[in-house]
């Protein structure tokens, strides 16, 4: 890509898809405009030690995939109306092979979701570990704002996440975080959550979840959902849920059992 640090300068990339698979990269937008996919990583795990910030992704397909890729950090990007603005392929079946890697300080704008961390059905839930979402805006997360199908480490903080309330469009959304499959090591913490369509935060079988001084707000809108629901059948699941408030919800407050 050029140049693009000169602030007065604008600039719009037009491409299906542009791969990157070099380390110790920084990719520093300015203000341009991406209308296509960024793709990081490739069949082999490595640190890649790459900043991407400053960026405009304005594209309805998913904006960033990540491969294999450990230490990466996505920071004060716009992602506009895409599907999985960052989304990790279910390509590995190594453990840790997506890790350390930091989303802070971006703002979404009407997109699916946020974060989607997936995963091959034959790989352990620990392939993704360590990933941080961090003083992000969501303006609006149209179905789940971060979604991971098992995870070995999340840091959820310092986020402000919105859900529409327009009646075409509220039957879609659903939760500010969905953990399927296995986790451990999850903090939930000083975020405000607007409006979820079901559930707020969904677990299963997760071992270490702390869940502290968060806003709820108006939460499980389209039917009778507990703003926090906390299932699985495994031994040791262990949530401490503290100084959090909760503003007006259809079912619960907490919810667990198994499933």
């Amino acid at each position: 890509l050029p140049d693009t640090s000169n602030a007065n300068t604008e600039f719009t990339y037009k491409f299906d898809i542009v791969k990157l698979n070099q380390i110790n990269v920084i990719l520093k937008g300015s203000g341009a405009k991406m209308l296509g996919t960024l793709s990081i990583g490739d069949y082999k795990k490595k640190e890649y030690n790459v900043r991407i910030s400053g960026f405009y992704f304005d594209s309805k397909s998913d904006a960033i995939l990540i491969q294999n890729v450990r230490k990466l950090e996505i920071t004060q990007n716009t992602f506009n109306k895409s599907n999985r603005s960052i989304y990790v392929l279910p390509e590995s079946k190594e453990t840790h092979a997506n890790a350390m890697v930091e989303v802070n300080k971006n703002t979404f704008n009407d997109v699916n979701y946020c974060l989607f961390i997936d995963r091959d059905p034959k790989a352990s839930w620990m392939v993704s570990s360590d990933f941080t979402f961090e003083g992000n805006v969501a303006n609006n997360a149209l179905i789940t704002a971060v979604y991971a199908n098992g995870i070995d480490g999340l840091k959820y903080i310092n986020n402000v996440i919105f859900t529409p309330s327009d009646d075409k469009r509220r039957r879609f959304k659903k939760n500010h975080l969905r953990i399927d499959q296995e986790s451990d090591w999850v903090i939930v913490a000083n975020n405000n959550f607007f409006e979820s369509g079901e559930e707020s935060l969904y677990f299963e079988n997760s071992k270490a979840v702390n869940i502290n001084g968060n806003n709820f707000a108006w939460s499980g809108q389209n039917g009778i959902f507990s703003v926090i629901s906390v299932n699985g059948n495994k031994s040791g699941l262990l949530i401490n849920v503290t100084g959090n408030i909760f503003d007006w919800f259809s079912g619960s407050v907490i919810t667990t059992g198994k499933g």
